[in-house]
C-alpha cells in the first residue's frame, strides 16, 4: 500500500493554485489539503492541517518570519503554531 502525500498549495494567483490543485488531485497518492493566497493563510492552514509538503511561491510571502526559517517538525514534536 502506498502512503498518501498531503500537500498545501500557496500562491497569490488563484489560477495557478487551481491548476496545481487539479493536476495534483488527479494523481494517486496525493491529497491536496488546501490552498492559501499568502503567508498568513499558509501558516494557519499548515498549523491546522499538518501537510507533508508545502508547495509555495516565495514571492507571495507576506508574513514574518520568511519561509526559509521554517523547519519541518519531527513526527513526535507537536506543532508550534
Amino acid at each position: 500500500m502506498r502512503a498518501t502525500l498531503r500537500v498545501l498549495i500557496v500562491d497569490d494567483q488563484v489560477l495557478v493554485r487551481t491548476g496545481l490543485a487539479m493536476i495534483l488531485q488527479s494523481e494517486d497518492g496525493i491529497e491536496v489539503l488546501g490552498e492559501a493566497a499568502d503567508g498568513r493563510e499558509a501558516i494557519a492552514l499548515a498549523c491546522s492541517s499538518r501537510p507533508d509538503v508545502v508547495l509555495m511561491d516565495l514571492r507571495s510571502w507576506t508574513a514574518s518570519p520568511p519561509p526559509q526559517c521554517w523547519r519541518a517538525p519531527r513526527p513526535s514534536t507537536p506543532p508550534r503554531c
